[in-house]
């Protein structure tokens, strides 16, 4: 074995400090530096440095050790940072490949892991009702004040439905007839509690899944600016989707006298389209006074051709106000005489007769009997001895005092009023 020749002392001071600490090196050669400076200068001559110059100097070797610690600090945060390995990188290429495009978002806050993770829950959505049965919805439109042509229209239309299904069910051939109805009549007589039976009853056959009525007038299809009452309508559209789409007034949507752009025309247009898209699972029900909607259906083609069923509702008779008025006063836990029943269709005679064209049938029941607890409450001034026949009880002069102020309301002079001479001259 050949014996190794010692290593010169300068080799070994530069091993020594290859394998010393960073802040070792660091102080080695700060030091080393500053001792340079200080040979330099006593070489040139000159006197021993003054305490300023050491203080200088001890000032720069200090600012050296501050930038060589902030290098290494550097250097270690560097080494102890995980080196990814090539399947890591291959495996962020391939999830950067896949992600789609789309604008960056939020990094999602950790969850805690635990053994057994239950599924995300879904929209919470209330479960329908099971389908009532057709007798019992049948049943309760024959119960209804009135409307005899109505409920025959109705029943007809029930009968229809159940034959074709009984063709089908039997592989014979169908005729596909419309379902779409036009409502007219003055306001008051039922129209939308109907329509809203209808689709109680539609879905009871099975012709519609859900059964919903959707109540909207002009305001709710027709926008302000060009292109948005389409946008408005197919809302209201997907909306109805499996249920009735009622449109009260509906007249209001024909074209007027051509002035300006027309946007009822526009949600005809719209209208006219989901029904056709959407044979199967839409229902429309168009309701207003008959002369309109006649004029209404003769604006578009399309119209008249899918509402060829048309229901009237007329007036109700005074016997029929009556019979409305007194099941409303029940319905609100009020008792009635013979008397006072008589005398409420009396007053409810004389107001139809002053309202005219304005008069809203069962609107105008609704009002007077509101009036009539209004006057009671007046007379009675309950207090905590009052029993409970007080507060049930309506009397003629409740009803005589409502209907007086309704007339008042439309215009007829307070019948205890006398009209009053003009002055005579002196």
């Amino acid at each position: 074995m050949t014996p190794t020749s010692p290593l010169p002392p300068r080799t070994r001071l530069f091993n020594l400090l290859k394998r010393a600490p960073f802040r070792v090196k660091a102080l080695f050669w700060c030091s080393l530096g500053f001792a340079i400076l200080l040979v330099a200068q006593l070489s040139t001559g000159q006197t021993w440095p003054s305490r300023g110059d050491w203080l200088m100097g001890l000032a720069a070797w200090t600012l050296g050790l501050a930038a060589c610690g902030l290098w290494w600090a550097k250097i270690a945060a560097a080494r102890s940072r995980p080196t990814p390995s090539a399947l890591d990188v291959a495996a962020q290429l391939a999830a950067w490949n896949r992600a789609p495009a789309t604008a960056p978002t939020a990094a999602p806050v950790a969850q805690p892991v635990t053994a057994n993770p239950e599924p995300a829950p879904g929209p919470v959505t209330a479960p329908q009702a099971p389908a009532e049965p057709l007798e019992d919805l049948l049943a309760e439109l024959q119960a209804m004040i009135g409307l005899a042509g109505v409920k025959r229209a109705v029943r007809e239309m029930a009968d229809v439905i159940a034959m074709q299904q009984k063709r089908e069910a039997a592989g014979l051939k169908t005729a596909g007839s419309t379902l779409h109805l036009v409502f007219t009549g003055p306001p008051g007589t039922g129209k939308t509690t109907v329509a809203r039976l209808l689709a109680r009853i539609y879905r009871s056959m099975g012709v519609l899944e859900r059964g919903h009525l959707v109540e909207v007038q002009r305001a709710d299809l027709v926008a302000g600016y060009v292109g948005q009452t389409a946008i408005k309508t197919q809302e209201v559209i997907d909306r109805a989707l499996d249920g009735v789409l009622f449109i009260d007034e509906a007249y209001t949507l024909a074209p007027g006298d051509g002035t300006g752009h027309d946007f009822g025309a526009e949600a005809i247009a719209t209208l006219l389209t989901g029904m056709e898209n959407n044979r199967d699972r839409l229902v429309v029900i168009l309701a207003g006074y008959a002369g309109k909607m006649d004029k209404l259906l003769d604006s578009n083609p399309g119209l008249r051709s899918r509402f060829s069923n048309r229901v009237a509702f007329p007036d109700y008779s005074v016997a029929e106000l009556g019979h409305v008025f007194a099941a409303m006063a029940e319905a609100g836990d009020y008792s009635l005489s013979e008397e006072v029943l008589e005398t409420a269709r009396l007053e409810l005679d004389r107001l139809r007769v002053l309202a005219g064209d304005h008069w809203g049938n069962g609107r105008d029941v609704r009002n007077l009997l509101e009036a009539a607890t209004t006057a009671q409450s007046s007379r009675v001034r309950p207090t905590s001895g009052t029993g409970r026949d007080e507060l049930q009880v309506l009397t003629v002069e409740d009803v005589q005092n409502a209907a007086e102020r309704r007339r008042e309301q439309l215009g007829e002079p307070p019948a205890d009023r006398a009209p009053t001479a003009p002055p005579m001259a002196a």
